[in-house]
């Protein structure tokens, strides 16, 4: 199986630099920043539609320069994080009454400053368990999806129909389609669209049963 991943914000290197080392300590792959990203292993999409989560914990800071922990929580779950907001954590040396309120209707973990770590460590335990590290989390993507619309033709490397298909997104390294009946992992086809791409050959990296006899396709320009 696969190790945990977290992602951690705060823009004070000494309070960040212990979090990452405790997380690493306990067998976690940890991505860290100083600025808050709306993601930062997917692109900044206007809505996340990806199948899998970016990590199995974040924990934040709350007061950075350009946005909020608050903030920054808010814009995943309007975005559709696919991570559970139980697994999302707020750090704060201090919060007003009413920003209490909305760290409460979020429904995150809330620590106060400074840290008490084996607080933490309990709370870790409890995400664990909500954790699937059987399931792939998602890889940092080279461009951003653009979504669209637009009907493609796959075959096989000899030029046998395999299926047509409906292009749900796309950017320069990849793209999603919608599918009545998969294709087998890493299956090398040729793709033919109206869309330009750097390549017709792309390689199937995952498919997503999304029920009514229809299936998702990720696929990378192989």
């Amino acid at each position: 199986m696969r190790k945990q991943r977290a992602v951690v914000y705060d823009d004070d290197l000494i309070m960040r630099s212990a979090l990452k080392r405790f997380l690493e300590r306990l067998g976690y792959e940890v991505v860290a920043g100083s600025e808050p990203e709306l993601c930062t292993i997917y692109a900044n999409q206007p809505r996340c539609d990806n199948l899998a989560p970016c990590s199995d914990i974040l924990l934040t800071d709350n007061h950075m320069p350009k946005m909020t922990g608050i903030e920054l929580l808010k814009a995943q779950t309007e975005r559709g994080c696919a991570l559970t907001i139980r697994n999302k954590a707020l750090i704060s040396g201090g919060l007003d009454e009413g920003s209490q309120e909305e760290v409460r209707a979020l429904g995150c973990a809330f620590f106060d400053k400074p840290v008490d770590f084996d607080h933490l460590k309990t709370w870790l335990g409890e995400c664990e368990k909500r954790m699937d590290l059987s399931r792939p989390l998602g890889d940092k993507r080279r461009n951003i999806r653009e979504t669209c619309c637009s009907a493609a033709t796959c075959r096989t490397q000899s030029g046998n129909l395999l299926f047509g298909a409906e292009i749900v997104n796309r950017s320069a390294s990849g793209i999603c389609i919608r599918i009545d009946s998969p294709p087998a992992a890493l299956q090398v086809v040729r793709l033919e669209s109206d869309l330009p791409f750097p390549s017709n050959r792309f390689l199937v990296r995952w498919t997503k049963d999304i029920s009514g006899g229809q299936y998702l396709v990720g696929m990378s320009c192989d």
